[in-house]
């Protein structure tokens, strides 16, 4: 059952775009499977706040012994994984480095985990078992999937994991998994058998959390504020920011800069005073700060959460 779809918010680069494609992807392919059952929900595109905090998983699946999360990577080209598990993006003969996206489904699982403890511990049905033995979240089952766009080719290289998969080919590992849940729950062995939710406790936890999906602000002001910055961006000297109009230095306030790298990363040098100034960008939708990577001359800004890429400073 489709408990909720994915949000439409307007794209404002490639990389979003290719990203909502890889999600919208997923989310048909999940739809065919699983749509019509009464036990499986699906809430695509979720977004949860714990004050300062921000989780946003693609996809989630609440079952009846616990939840699925999917990790949508849209990839044109080769996704590459070595035997470290260590990621990179191969695209038009260059290979870079990207974050792994099984460390941040494990980071959003260890979220769910924390935010259902804090709010949801009223969500299980109330009945002589639960108030003898405290039912808690613990108790079920947390897995992820990483899903690889079609159009993507994966070079494992010595890595091997059965959570990383093209996105046609996870809704079948979704159904063997919940299968042999069901399997260990009718199997005779106790050490085996796994929590279950019961009908009620999983109708509740699915409308909770969709009902605290928090959608992503896009204003008006906004779009128009990410247009100058782009604008701004590729005259390389100015750039509207939400602390400050330009790009100076902060000893002499000086736009005679230059990105350098040092012990601590990259940073601002000034040609006039000779100072240093810290790079401090983040993200303007999940507030995460973004990484610099230099290409030549130039130097981009990246979010691992949302997987974009901007350009930020150009050295002359």
């Amino acid at each position: 059952m489709i408990l909720k779809d994915k949000d439409r918010q307007p794209l404002e680069n490639k990389y979003e775009i290719a990203g909502d494609k890889a999600e919208r992807q997923m989310a048909f392919y999940l739809k065919r499977e699983f749509g019509d059952s009464k036990d499986i929900y699906i809430i695509n595109d979720l977004r949860l706040v714990d004050e300062d905090d921000v989780a946003q998983i693609d996809t989630l699946l609440i079952h009846p012994f616990g939840f699925i999360i999917i990790e949508s990577k849209s990839v044109v080209g080769t996704i590459k994984v070595n035997k470290y598990g260590e990621w990179s993006r191969i695209y038009d003969g260059k290979e870079m480095g990207i974050a792994s996206p099984i460390e941040q489904a494990n980071r959003q699982k260890k979220f769910l985990l924390k935010y259902l403890n804090r709010y949801g511990k009223n969500l299980f049905k109330q009945n002589l078992i639960n108030k003898f033995f405290k039912a808690n979240y613990e108790d079920l089952k947390f897995d992820i999937f990483i899903a690889i766009s079609d159009s993507g080719i994966v070079n494992r290289d010595g890595f091997e994991s059965n959570i990383v998969l093209k996105a046609d080919n996870i809704p079948r590992d979704i159904r063997e998994l919940i299968d042999g849940y069901y399997s260990d729950f009718n199997s005779l062995n106790p050490l085996k058998i796994p929590k279950r939710l019961g009908d009620d406790s999983l109708k509740r936890i699915g409308r909770f959390l969709k009902d605290k999906h928090k959608r992503r602000e896009t204003t008006k002001n906004s779009l128009q504020k990410s247009k100058i910055d782009a604008i701004n961006t590729k005259k390389v000297s100015k750039r509207v920011d939400k602390s400050k109009n330009t790009l100076t230095c902060s000893k002499c306030k000086s736009s005679n800069i230059y990105i350098t790298y040092g012990k601590y990363g990259y940073y601002f040098k000034c040609k006039d005073c000779n100072g240093n100034t810290g790079i401090k960008e983040y993200c303007p939708k999940c507030n995460k700060k973004m990484k610099i990577s230099k290409e030549g001359d130039k130097f981009y800004k990246i979010c691992e959460e949302c997987n974009t890429k901007q350009l930020f400073f150009v050295n002359k």
